[in-house]
C-alpha cells in the first residue's frame, strides 16, 4: 500500500509539473504574439505619421510654387494689358488704312454720279470712323484678354496637383505670349516687351513642378503619363496655333 501512495504521489506531482511546464510554454507563446502585434501596430504609425509628414512637406512645396505661378501670371497679364493699350490710339499702318478706305469711297461715289448710276451701285460699306473703329480693336482684345485669364485663373487650384494641372498652366502662358507678339505683328506696331518675358523663371517653375508631381504621384501610387509604356496623350487637345506662327 505504501508504495502505491508513493506512485499515486509521483504521478500527480508529474502530471502538475506538466500542467505547470504547458501554462508557462502558453504565457511565453501569447506574450510572443502579443510582442508581435505590438511591433506591427508600432510600425503601422510610423508609416502612417511618415506618409503624413510627407504629404505637409509636399503642400508647402506646392504652395510655394502656385504664388510663383501667380505672380508669373500677374507679370503677363500686366504686359498684355500695356500691350492693348499700345495699339489703342493706332498708328501710321492704321492711318494708311483709313485713308486709302475713305479715298475708295470717294471714288466709287465719283464714279457712280458721272455715270448716272449712284442707286444701283450703292456701297454698303460703312464710311470710317478712326475712333470708334481703333477703340472698338482695342476693347475687343481687352476683353478677350480678360476672358482667357479670369476662365482658367484657378487650373492651379487643384491640391494636390495632376499632371494636366500643370500642363495646362504652362500652355496657357507660353501660348498667352506667342498671341501677344503675333496682334503686335500683325497690327505693325513694334514690341518693346519682346525681351521682357521670363523664360528662366518659368523653366524653373516647370523643373520644379514635376519633381513635386513625381513625389505626389509616387506617395499617392498614381502613374505619370510619362511613365505609361504607350503614350498618346501628347497628340490629345493639342490646341492649333499654326494661325499665329510668323510666317502666316
Amino acid at each position: 500500500k505504501g508504495r502505491v501512495k508513493a506512485n499515486i504521489r509521483s504521478n500527480r506531482m508529474t502530471q502538475n509539473l506538466d500542467a505547470l511546464n504547458q501554462l508557462r510554454a502558453l504565457r511565453g507563446s501569447n506574450s510572443s504574439e502579443n510582442s508581435n502585434s505590438s511591433d506591427l501596430t508600432e510600425n503601422i504609425e510610423t508609416q502612417r505619421k511618415e506618409e503624413a509628414m510627407k504629404r505637409i512637406q509636399l503642400g508647402k512645396k506646392r504652395d510655394f510654387l502656385l504664388e510663383e505661378a501667380r505672380a508669373i501670371t500677374k507679370s503677363h497679364y500686366r504686359r498684355c494689358f500695356r500691350c492693348v493699350n499700345i495699339i489703342r490710339p493706332g498708328n501710321e499702318h492704321d492711318e494708311a488704312e483709313f485713308q486709302d478706305r475713305e479715298g475708295a469711297e470717294l471714288r466709287y461715289m465719283d464714279d457712280s454720279l458721272s455715270t448716272a448710276s449712284y442707286n444701283e451701285g450703292f456701297s454698303m460699306s460703312l464710311p470710317v470712323d478712326r475712333k470708334n473703329e481703333l477703340s472698338s480693336r482695342a476693347n475687343y482684345y481687352e476683353e478677350w484678354m480678360r476672358e482667357n485669364f479670369h476662365g482658367e485663373k484657378d487650373c492651379l487650384e487643384a491640391n494636390p496637383w495632376h499632371e494636366e494641372n500643370v500642363i495646362r498652366f504652362l500652355e496657357l502662358i507660353c501660348r498667352g505670349e506667342k498671341k501677344r507678339k503675333w496682334i503686335l505683328k500683325d497690327y505693325k506696331f513694334d514690341d518693346v516687351y519682346s525681351n521682357q518675358f521670363d523664360h528662366e523663371r518659368l523653366d524653373e517653375f516647370e523643373k520644379r513642378a514635376r519633381a513635386l508631381l513625381k513625389d505626389t504621384y509616387t506617395l499617392n501610387g498614381w502613374v505619370l503619363r510619362s511613365d505609361l509604356a504607350s503614350d498618346d496623350f501628347s497628340s490629345m487637345d493639342e490646341p492649333d496655333d499654326s494661325f499665329f506662327d510668323d510666317d502666316k
